[in-house]
């Protein structure tokens, strides 16, 4: 994660922890294809199908609540070591999201775990480019400093993918992150749609 740099700009990266739970429920379900909930790729490595959560999907209209849950993890700003679980599953319990994901939630953030010890530790092993490659993105930008307020949150799905989901929040693949020289385009051109 990065804080204020020197010259003032604002960069969070995280690692998207309670949206890989929400993603992991997905494709357990087998919803990746739902219109309402495809917009990001599955998960990678993939998660085992659940016939018991696909068939409460279809039968119990479960895309808008998870979809609810989705767009509302997108604008949470988590603090630093906040642990999502809590408010995760206060939501979902809130949302009406049937009992078996409920069930399916314990399963789903031990994969996240996992998910995100992998992350960090590909994260330490980055080269020097590698870890400078937003400041190198915005200088190349050349957006004033003091307008820089961007969150990239990494996300274990499949392929080299990004997507712009708030005005200043961009989710990126892991693979696209670690590809430094896809990864610097892709936030500069996020930074100029910024200004």
């Amino acid at each position: 994660m990065h804080d204020a740099s020197p010259e003032g700009w604002v960069v969070r990266e995280d690692l998207g922890h309670a949206l890989v739970v929400l993603l992991h429920l997905r494709d357990a379900a087998g919803a990746y294809q739902d219109s309402r909930a495809s917009q990001v790729p599955r998960l990678e490595p993939e998660v085992p199908r659940s016939t018991e959560l696909a068939t409460v999907w279809s039968a119990a209209g479960v895309a808008p609540l998870w979809l609810q849950l989705w767009t509302g993890e997108l604008h949470v700003e988590s603090e630093p070591g906040e642990d999502p679980r809590v408010r995760l599953v206060a939501s979902a319990t809130s949302s009406g999201i049937p009992d078996v994901f409920l069930a399916a939630l314990d399963d789903a953030f031990y994969w996240a775990d996992l998910q995100k010890r992998e992350t960090i530790n590909s994260f330490k092993a980055w080269t020097r480019p590698q870890r400078l490659a937003v400041n190198d993105a915005v200088t190349q930008a050349r957006v004033p400093s003091d307008d820089v307020r961007i969150q990239i949150t990494s996300i274990p799905v499949q392929g080299s993918w990004s997507q712009l989901v708030a005005p200043s929040h961009l989710l990126v693949s892991r693979r696209l992150r670690e590809d430094t020289a896809s990864f610097i385009p892709t936030v500069v051109a996020v930074l100029d749609h910024m200004r």
